[in-house]
């Protein structure tokens, strides 16, 4: 009877039956996932609103204030020499070669490698799952074709692959992207063209193929999802 009654429940509050999820409690019962989690959400929000929340311009140089050591400010001798020296510059991290803020130029940083990240993992998965989609479901001569060339990529090193692209196209942020593209796609089409022929076999692929429905259909409609 309990447990009808925490299905129903689940059921008609979809809150309830996320919370009462195994690995959901699991990490609200974890003092540390919880504070790692904070401490990751903290360095994303400051990527994302970095012109806002850095101190200082990342690209300002002030030589008479370089090679400081975290936690410095500005000296009175740093306001005669010509650049002038804003007042009231306090460094948190410090400042290198140029004069330039470390934890103003490490939080815009951290804007260039969330892009790259998510980005990268966006253009990877998206052409590693539709070529596994195609190789899954139509096998054959497609599916030869296609883990041939995975099997190709796959025994390129990454570094080698990297190198490559950068030294032909040039480096750029366009480039990096194209580089994490190439470099993961397929681990994503391996693991959907797995997981497609299993679902190929199943009862309701046969019945929507009774129904008449198209190859193009039965991917994006029943198994893709």
């Amino acid at each position: 009877m309990e447990d009808s009654t925490t299905a129903l429940e689940s059921r008609m509050n979809p809150v309830v039956a996320i919370w009462r999820q195994p690995l959901v409690q699991a990490f609200f019962n974890d003092p540390i996932t919880i504070i790692s989690a904070a401490f990751l959400l903290l360095v994303v929000l400051a990527a994302i609103f970095a012109p806002i929340v850095v101190p200082h311009d990342p690209k300002d140089q002030q030589l008479p204030l370089r090679h400081l050591s975290p936690f410095s400010s500005g000296t009175a001798t740093d306001y005669t020499v010509s650049p002038p020296v804003k007042e009231g510059r306090f460094f948190i991290l410090g400042t290198d070669h140029l004069g330039r803020d470390y934890l103003s130029r490490l939080i815009f940083g951290g804007r260039i490698s969330l892009a790259v990240g998510v980005l990268g993992v966006l253009f990877s998965s998206s052409i590693g799952v539709s070529l596994g989609l195609v190789a899954g479901y139509f096998r054959g001569t497609v599916d030869d074709i296609i883990m041939r060339v995975v099997d190709v990529f796959m025994s390129v090193p990454l570094l080698l692959l990297a190198l490559m692209i950068i030294f032909i196209l040039g480096p750029s942020f366009t480039n990096i992207l194209i580089v994490f593209a190439l470099a993961r796609w397929m681990l994503f089409c391996r693991v959907t063209r797995g997981m497609v022929m299993s679902l190929r076999e199943q009862a309701f692929i046969d019945a929507a193929k009774a129904l008449g429905c198209t190859d193009q259909r039965i991917i994006f409609r029943h198994i893709l999802p």
